[in-house]
């Protein structure tokens, strides 16, 4: 099983979008939310680690929500993702927990 969110699908969901575009540090922002809806961490342990470690936080993250939903694992793949297209694999996560129905955005 993998995600059933599709990869380039980033401007169907302009709530995660207009974040990560508007705020600083946004995409880590958006990516620790959908880590903490998927598993109940810390929020702002997260999204300190995202934006200390960057890509290799997000791609932590990633496998982590990958885990909780039983999703194949390939943190090198998540990893260069998170690196060259930020903005869809965080709104990917964000997406695919939001439709699992484990969070909705305020």
């Amino acid at each position: 099983m993998d995600y059933q969110e599709p990869f380039c699908g980033c401007f169907s969901d302009l709530y995660s979008c207009l974040i990560q575009d508007a705020v600083p540090c946004g995409g880590c922002i958006v990516n620790a939310m959908a880590t903490v809806n998927a598993t109940g961490e810390k929020f702002w342990g997260l999204c300190a680690i995202n934006a200390l470690t960057c890509c290799i936080g997000m791609a932590n993250n990633r496998q982590k929500i990958r885990n909780k939903f039983g999703m194949n694992e390939d943190w090198t793949t998540d990893c260069v993702s998170y690196l060259f297209c930020n903005l869809c694999t965080v709104t990917q996560d964000y997406r695919e927990v939001e439709n699992r129905n484990l969070m909705s955005p305020n």
